[in-house]
């Protein structure tokens, strides 16, 4: 069943492009959260141009293009002006939902002026080139996504960040992630919230009557997990830890994320919060040798900001934080 929530604006007024860009933690019915890394990448700028650049723009990874898993190199050839701005941009290669960002890049890059032998100002042309990569999921990430698939939507699922990190040969796994695959693609993009304002309304006396409009926010939630999601989930969680069996440290991390996501539960229920420390002391107890430093150091912190018996506003915030950084690390 979907229902709409309304929150005051002043809570929820400021979520923009920013947040499409980078998302943030999103949350599911319970209220756990799943923090997002970012692994659509988009490389130095490359190219071949008679013109030292004064502003060299770097494109956004777009929207569609994330949900879609697509990368490669976008090559735009550009025409700069006397004055040192592109006039003319066009595509030369690429996939096209990569090419309106690499056009749009191209021509909000500056130049310096070209000049000719009698020091006149000419246009010139040339090509610049972006590459659009994905990097693969780390194994904490993708122990993470399948475990909260029994509470969260497929679409939730970094399914082209998983792909990477699944080796050729991984037949079972590779079937298994491409039905969750299909699930998602047939579900809603998660949406940003609607802010909306709403009507005014009249208040103060008759002599002194003023009208006021207060913007709102309004969230649509999704419809919860099939059993099929979540079997395929479990199923696909399974196999991933029998193929790891021999790679101990990539079986630890797999199981860290599911670990984390089990911590992160009890934190949330006042009645197990202080279970959470210790599931992520277990886990810290188990870790095998060679896991960077800066993975336990945050495992740590995490452990700490459990362990508090108070917490503040900036506490959810602090957790997320280094949950995300837990789940970056390959």
């Amino acid at each position: 069943m979907k229902c709409a929530l309304v929150f005051a604006a002043i809570v929820l007024f400021g979520v923009g492009t920013a947040a499409a860009q980078a998302p943030g933690p999103i949350r599911d019915r319970s209220g756990s959260e799943t923090p997002r890394v970012d692994r659509f990448v988009v490389g130095e700028v490359k190219g071949n141009v008679p013109a030292k650049a004064v502003r060299l723009v770097k494109p956004d990874y777009p929207a569609e293009a994330r949900w879609a898993g697509v990368e490669g190199e976008v090559r735009v050839q550009i025409t700069i002006d006397t004055n040192g701005n592109v006039s003319n941009a066009e595509l030369l290669a690429g996939d096209p939902r990569l090419a309106e960002a690499g056009i749009d890049a191209a021509r909000r890059t500056k130049f310096r002026i070209t000049k000719n032998d009698a020091g006149q100002p000419i246009e010139v042309k040339g090509v610049l080139a972006y590459n659009f990569s994905i990097n693969r999921a780390s194994w904490t990430e993708i122990g993470w996504g399948l475990s909260v698939m029994d509470r969260l939507p497929a679409a939730a699922l970094p399914v082209p960040t998983m792909k990477k990190a699944l080796q050729p040969g991984w037949d079972k796994e590779m079937a298994l992630l491409a039905k969750l695959d299909d699930i998602r693609l047939s579900q809603p993009r998660p949406a940003r919230p609607q802010i909306v304002r709403s009507p005014a309304v009249t208040t103060g006396s008759a002599s002194d009557t003023s009208a006021r409009s207060s913007m709102m926010a309004t969230i649509t939630l999704p419809e919860p997990p099939s059993p099929e999601q979540k079997a395929i989930a479990a199923e696909l969680l399974s196999a991933l830890q029998a193929r790891l069996a021999n790679e101990s440290s990539n079986l630890w991390r797999l199981n860290l994320g599911v670990a984390l996501r089990n911590a992160f539960e009890y934190y949330r229920n006042p009645v197990t919060r202080d279970q959470a420390a210790a599931a992520v002391r277990t886990s810290l107890d188990l870790a095998p040798a060679g896991v960077p430093p800066e993975l336990l150091k945050a495992l740590r912190d995490l452990e700490s900001f459990f362990g508090r018996p108070a917490r503040d506003i900036n506490t959810p915030g602090e957790i997320a934080a280094l949950q995300a950084k837990i789940l970056s690390v390959d």
